[in-house]
């Protein structure tokens, strides 16, 4: 379990790197045209061929930026373009603040806050439920025991079961990437790099 707990984090790292690297750049991006837009019309005389390309590559930056936000609310009602990215960004932290664990009681009863803290009691507690010692024994045997009417045929069961081919993972992952380039064509370059973090956990038989 601790090392599912230290290949979890590592993979948090990793998303936050790629995210920091790529879609997030278009605020800054933003900022930047903004500033160079400005600066050019106190220029005489005023070059407004320039200053249209600028603002075209500002539109598709806040474009970008919308997307990016609506992605990560996960608002599937409210559809893109009228700039809603305020009401985006509000959702998201929202249900990050209502996902946040704030502290766990321990097996003393004491209420600890602490992130080391926290991981332990949460480690402890699934190692505990999953293991020989479980409080609810031969748990297979009794299941398997009940009247239950069998749905499942051993060829089903053999398909289900069945290892999951490099191939099958590869067109998965190129299939989300494909959905989302409906939005922003450039999008085809993250599920790259995201495939290349999914190809890495299947190497660390996550």
């Amino acid at each position: 379990m601790f090392r599912l707990w230290e290949r979890l984090k590592k993979l948090h790292h990793l998303l936050y790197d790629w995210s920091r690297a790529g879609t997030t750049n278009s605020l800054r991006n933003i900022k930047t045209l903004q500033a160079e837009i400005e600066r050019i019309k106190l220029i005489h005389p005023v070059d407004w061929d320039v200053i249209r390309t600028l603002e075209t590559e500002l539109s598709r930056q806040w474009e970008a930026e919308e997307v990016f936000l609506q992605q990560k609310s996960r608002v599937k009602w409210l559809k893109k373009g009228d700039q809603n990215s305020a009401y985006f960004h509000t959702v998201t932290r929202a249900r990050r603040k209502r996902n946040f664990v704030s502290g766990l009681r321990n097996e003393e009863g004491d209420w600890v806050t602490t992130e080391p803290e926290k991981a332990t009691i949460a480690t402890n507690f699934y190692q505990t439920l999953f293991s020989s010692e479980s409080q609810v024994p031969n748990l297979a045997e009794r299941v398997a025991s009940l009247p239950i009417a069998h749905s499942v045929t051993p060829q089903m069961n053999a398909h289900l079961t069945a290892e999951v081919l490099p191939s099958e993972v590869r067109s998965t992952v190129f299939a989300m990437g494909l959905k989302q380039a409906r939005d922003r064509m450039d999008l085809q370059g993250s599920s790259l790099k995201l495939f290349g973090i999914l190809w890495a956990l299947r190497w660390w038989k996550l």
